[in-house]
């Protein structure tokens, strides 16, 4: 649990907030780094929006997404349980 914990924490410093560079897009992409915390279900929302919800084994690269300049909240919890018990 405490791995999965500082996995959240790193995306969070990765993806907490998006800065464009231009036409006020900007591309995220999401990595699943922790070796010991297996599947993981990763959801990327814009308020009440779903942009985004995968799930991660280790080593998973998601593609590139564009999305527009803002701050977006990031849901992680274990691929067996359901994205409502996020942390």
């Amino acid at each position: 649990m405490r791995k999965l914990i500082l996995t959240i924490i790193l995306i969070g410093l990765m993806v907490g907030g998006v800065f464009a560079q231009n036409d006020d897009k900007a591309k995220i992409r999401i990595v699943h780094l922790s070796s010991d915390a297996g599947e993981a279900s990763i959801s990327l929302n814009d308020g009440d929006t779903e942009l985004m919800q995968e799930i991660f084994e280790f080593g998973d690269v998601s593609d590139w997404e564009e999305v527009d300049e803002g701050t977006y909240s990031i849901a992680v919890v274990p691929a067996a349980d359901d994205i409502e018990d996020a942390i």
